[in-house]
């Protein structure tokens, strides 16, 4: 029996590092690609905000999407200034995202009355100024 000259395998590598093997990264740079892989990113972010996203955090994962999606192109056509520069951007909103996770995270929930004396306090200043 003849063994097969090449397998799926060799053809087609994982492209997924091994120490994030959920990861999803796109082979080609397709408008399908670009939606598969701006909806699983979003749902990756949004797993790790406990409870309801700031606005802010969700502005921050859209930014967070789209600067990983110029860093793939950017790096598929051998931008290499473009790549760091975006990779670079990439990396700090990353951080300002993470860190306003554990910020959320380390923040007592306010009870009730307390949320709603705070309410009363703001709308007393607006009605002031």
């Amino acid at each position: 029996m003849l063994a097969p000259t090449s397998t799926h395998a060799q053809n087609h590598p994982d492209p997924t590092p091994a120490s994030r093997p959920h990861r999803y990264v796109p082979r080609s740079l397709s408008v399908h690609s670009k939606w598969r892989f701006n909806r699983r990113r979003r749902a990756e972010y949004l797993a790790q905000v406990n409870g309801t996203p700031s606005p802010w955090q969700v502005a921050a994962i859209e930014s967070l999407i789209r600067r990983e999606w110029v860093t793939r192109l950017a790096e598929h056509g051998d931008d290499l200034d473009g790549t760091i520069r975006a990779d670079r951007e990439y990396q700090k909103l990353l951080a300002d995202f993470r860190r306003s996770i554990v910020a959320a995270a380390a923040r007592p929930a306010m009870s009730l009355a307390e949320h709603n004396r705070a309410i009363a306090e703001r709308e007393a200043r607006e009605r002031a100024a």
